[in-house]
């Protein structure tokens, strides 16, 4: 099996690209706002109030009336949620 560099160099160049892709950026902030955690995650405010009353998420308070969340946090949560649908009333 002979590759020739052209392709090897091709196929490397399209493995950087999505690397590049997927690597969230470096000067993305750690911190967010409830509103920015919410487009972050594509929620609702509301929905983001609510898992902070729940204790789902954590809330951090750096200054007196200022709620911040951490977007590793956000990450983790995002991605041990279940995707099974509700049950119960008004679902058959």
């Amino acid at each position: 099996m002979s590759d020739s560099p052209t392709t090897i160099e091709a196929l490397a160049e399209k493995l950087d690209a999505v690397l590049l892709a997927v690597k969230q950026p470096v000067d993305a902030p750690r911190f967010l706002s409830v509103e920015r955690a919410a487009d972050y995650c594509s929620l609702s405010v509301e929905s983001i109030r609510r898992l902070l009353a729940s204790g789902k998420l954590t809330p951090l308070h750096p200054v007196r009336g200022r709620v911040v969340l951490d977007r590793n946090q956000l990450d983790a949560y995002v991605l041990g949620a279940d995707s099974r649908p509700r049950t119960g009333r008004g679902r058959r």
